[in-house]
């Protein structure tokens, strides 16, 4: 994603002149001056997303038009997927670059398209020019580092040169680098990062883990963090099952005192919690996507719970989807055709292109508030922890208040017997997320090894 906002929303009343986002920024570098136009792919309800969307192609367009005569590049910031960048460079004319994203792909060279494709070069005289577009993954493994040697338009194209054109790219080189610990720290992002971090000694934990809750299993199949998310969703729903692509969980919680913050880094995504009706036929074409091969090996793209799931990557065909009552819901298990199903889940999986229903139509039901409330009241649904864990949770709380004693303003009972009563008591009613008990480690997904 880019923090620069999008082109394509018209909302009502918000904003100057009724938008609540700039078209572009223009940015410094040295001498030249780069606009930065952003692009997001086109909601599906925009009404209800508090604005009017509008064609990303044709937003794009009239930034781009907008910006010419300002900037000497023109730069698009996208969020829709490479296949979505191809067609909206086709489609357009005037942008220099386009930093993309979605889909989570890694391009390891620019993707060199042309732009004024079909009917454009008649409609507006322009004539097509090669635009570069990079992709640099997910989850900030990679920093995507462009180089552009620009000349002028009329030195590159001669007289087919557009005169709104300052810049244009006459070559690129891009470099994909590992981010890893071997990466030298930038001093201005320490600092920035510093600025914001949360001192989590501050606040008293909302919960206590005796052995982590691992975001992926070994297995590749479901794992406790996955199972855990996902009973949250199923809990605060009426549904019989609920279903998450596993792209929402994005950090471990680590074993030991768990705060909001652990459970925020885990998933990270303030997303809406919803029901919604699907038939046999949409569940058997969710478990095509359902599953994928990743180097060499087949995994679970979806976490669930209350049901049980079959998957096959060699044959896809044979993957199944049951109840938790064992009745066949989809796939090769004889499942009854045309039959609704109640789900749970949530809205980026539901309407999401990159979710596991690929953003086909659904009937959509009742929203059930915000993801993180949803995982919030769990981990209040959870008992207290057996005994050996509570004994450890205790000499991790008076560590702890030991060194609240220290600050300013604590009023607190500071002899250590007052400590570790407090402790105690505290570790006696703190929630349990313990990953090798109940739901967390149930073996809800089994794959075909086969495959």
């Amino acid at each position: 994603g880019f923090s620069v906002p999008r082109t394509h929303g018209a909302p009502e009343g918000g904003g100057e002149g009724g938008a609540p986002f700039a078209p572009f920024v223009l940015l410094g570098a040295g001498a030249l001056l780069v606009a930065v136009v952003g692009i997001l792919p086109m909601p599906r309800d925009g009404a209800a997303l508090g604005s009017l969307a509008r064609d990303p192609v044709e937003a794009a367009q009239a930034a781009i038009d907008w910006v010419r005569g300002l900037a000497d590049v023109v730069v698009l910031a996208t969020h829709g997927g490479v296949s979505a960048d191809v067609d909206l460079v086709r489609n357009t004319t005037g942008a220099d670059v386009v930093l993309g994203g979605h889909d989570h792909r890694l391009l390891e060279a620019p993707l060199w398209i042309e732009d004024c494709g079909g009917t454009l070069a008649l409609a507006r005289g322009c004539v097509p020019r090669r635009v570069p577009v990079v992709h640099s993954g997910a989850y900030g493994k990679y920093l995507g580092v462009l180089e552009l040697r620009l000349d002028t338009a009329s030195a590159l194209r001669g007289a087919a040169a557009d005169r709104r054109d300052g810049l244009e790219v006459a070559a690129a080189r891009y470099e994909a680098v590992p981010v890893s610990s071997a990466v030298e720290e930038t001093p201005w992002v320490s600092a920035l990062l510093a600025e914001r971090s949360v001192d989590e000694l501050s606040d008293l934990p909302e919960a206590f883990a005796p052995t982590h809750l691992a975001r992926f299993a070994p297995n590749r199949a479901d794992s406790p963090l996955g199972n855990w998310v996902a009973s949250a969703v199923l809990h605060a729903t009426g549904a019989k099952f609920s279903i998450l692509n596993t792209s929402t969980l994005r950090a471990d919680v680590p074993d030991g005192l768990v705060d909001r913050g652990a459970l925020v880094r885990a998933v990270p995504f303030d997303d809406v919690v919803v029901e919604a009706w699907v038939t046999t036929d949409e569940l058997a074409r969710a478990l095509e996507r359902a599953s994928a091969v990743e180097d060499g090996a087949c995994e679970s793209r979806v976490q669930i719970a209350g049901a049980r799931l079959f998957l096959d990557c060699e044959a896809r065909a044979q993957s199944w989807l049951r109840g938790a009552d064992g009745r066949c819901l989809a796939g090769a298990c004889g499942a009854e055709p045309g039959e609704l199903h109640a789900i749970a889940t949530t809205e980026y999986v539901l309407e999401g292109s990159n979710g596991v229903f690929g953003g086909a139509r659904l009937a959509r039901g009742a929203s059930r508030g915000r993801l993180q409330t949803a995982l919030v009241e769990h981990v209040r649904r959870q008992g207290s922890c057996a005994a050996e864990a509570r004994a450890t949770c205790t000499v991790l709380v008076e560590e702890r208040l030991e060194q609240r004693c220290a600050e300013p303003g604590k009023e607190l009972a500071c002899a250590p017997e007052a400590r570790r009563a407090r402790a105690a008591a505290l570790c006696a009613a703190l929630p349990c997320l313990d990953a090798t008990a109940g739901a967390a480690s149930d073996g809800r997904i089994a794959i075909a090894r086969g495959g």
